[in-house]
């Protein structure tokens, strides 16, 4: 409910112009009393966040499909006004990281097969890869397992970009195969590894 142009009544909240702004550092291209106050109420109440531009981004080849959304920040200053600086945006560059991890041996794989004297045994490898990228990583194959141990002593090498504020790895893939431009994702690290029988199934 308003009292004038300078003070409202919300929620039984009594909000005044003053509260806001110091007597005489108000410019003229500010806009009328009540639409300031409006708007201070409204950031108070956490009704507005940052205003936020959209503009819908197309590719001459293919003008009618959308090829996504740019998102960005309009400030509007008067002539009277000095322009501040411009803010630099530019997105935080990855570091160029490594993931090592060595393989020793596992235990208890499951005996798949059956040898030549007729005893269980299993040919047993390990692949292991990060979540989000594409290219997998195995081990050379323990043969004729007949206890469900293989040994292997063998180091897989993950390179991936890293982002420590994040605390999150760059993914950048190609949505589509006729896009020219990759999308990048931040996703958490997570490694996977698992065991397989050779020439039968992967199992863990």
């Amino acid at each position: 409910m308003w009292s004038g142009n300078c003070r409202v009544k919300v929620a039984g909240v009594l909000y005044l112009l003053s509260d806001y702004e110091v007597k005489g550092k108000v410019h003229k291209d500010w806009g009328p009393a009540d639409e300031r106050l409006a708007l201070y109420v409204l950031l108070d109440n956490k009704l507005v966040p940052e205003h936020i531009e959209q503009r819908t981004l197309y590719n001459p080849l293919r003008p009618e499909i959308a090829q996504g959304v740019i998102e960005m920040f309009v400030d509007i200053f008067p002539k009277s006004r000095e322009i501040p600086a411009p803010i630099n945006i530019t997105p935080r560059a990855p570091q160029d990281l490594e993931l090592r991890v060595i393989i020793w041996n596992c235990s208890d794989v499951v005996l798949a097969d059956v040898s030549m004297t007729g005893e269980m045994m299993s040919d047993i490898y390990v692949k292991g890869w990060l979540k989000g990228q594409d290219k997998k990583q195995r081990t050379d194959v323990h043969y004729r397992s007949l206890n469900g141990e293989g040994n292997f002593n063998w180091r897989f090498i993950f390179p991936f970009e890293y982002l420590p504020a994040e605390e999150a790895m760059v993914i950048k893939k190609r949505e589509h195969f006729y896009l020219s431009t990759s999308t990048r994702r931040n996703i958490f690290v997570c490694s996977v590894f698992r065991y397989g029988i050779n020439d039968v199934f992967p199992i863990g």
